[in-house]
């Protein structure tokens, strides 16, 4: 799943969004019960989660603490969660069952987006980059006529304390990491934030020289999320 990420070029095709900005469809049915869909494993829905990580520092999942939520499924059906997260090192949905406390996953495949609730409201859209078969959450950023879309990732680090060039790191680790991307207003390409500067630049075919000047007069850092997003607001400006 992981190789999904590495994407080859500066710019790649984005298949399963449409012409303009991310479309929230808003006629999803009744909430779903979601102890009865746990228990439909004819469906191959939920599975269980297996969270012991012995003798390993941090975790899997992208948010520290368990959150509140929505899952928003392909059958049109809406789930409420009280403590759920994103895992991103495995990109599945993870919750904790209100009951028995065990942690569960629901079936990526039949997710369309799912919310987050923390200070913000956190959304997350399915994503399948071409040539790939393995659907990816992107967080979304900004959405209005241009996209700016965050790929959590987690890097593991195993434990690495023998022999004479070993880095003596005596547990295995999960390291945050992210890649950004964003997709100008009226096209259907993803381009990598994660570049150098000059190769952003070049990205603006159209308004090239106030791009230039914008980036130059802020300062602008394109592996952050903050700056990416005040760019693209600027380019929806022009």
């Amino acid at each position: 799943m992981r190789q999904g990420f590495i994407l080859a070029g500066l710019m790649i095709s984005l298949s399963c969004l449409g012409q303009n900005n991310v479309v929230i469809p808003q006629d999803y049915d009744a909430w779903q019960n979601l102890r009865e869909l746990s228990s439909a494993d004819v469906y191959n829905v939920v599975r269980t989660f297996d969270t012991r990580y012995e003798g390993v520092k941090g975790s899997p999942n992208v948010f520290e603490n368990w959150n509140p939520g929505e899952v928003y499924m392909k059958n049109r059906g809406r789930i409420g969660i009280e403590q759920m997260n994103y895992n991103s090192f495995q990109n599945e949905i993870v919750y904790q069952d209100p009951e028995t406390y065990q942690h569960m996953t629901l079936d990526k495949y039949l997710v369309d987006f799912f919310r987050i609730f923390k200070e913000d409201t956190l959304l997350f859209v399915s994503v399948t980059f071409p040539g790939e078969t393995e659907p990816i959450f992107a967080q979304v950023l900004y959405n209005k006529e241009s996209q700016v879309y965050k790929v959590h990732r987690k890097e593991y680090l195993q434990a690495n304390y023998g022999g004479g060039y070993s880095a003596d790191r005596r547990y295995d680790e999960f390291v945050n990491k992210y890649d950004l991307f964003f997709r100008k207003q009226n096209e259907d390409v993803l381009y990598k934030a994660n570049r150098p500067v000059r190769r952003i630049k070049k990205a603006f075919d159209t308004h090239s020289a106030e791009i230039a000047a914008f980036i130059k007069s802020n300062d602008l850092k394109f592996n952050t999320e903050g700056d990416l997003v005040r760019l693209m607001e600027y380019y929806d400006s022009l």
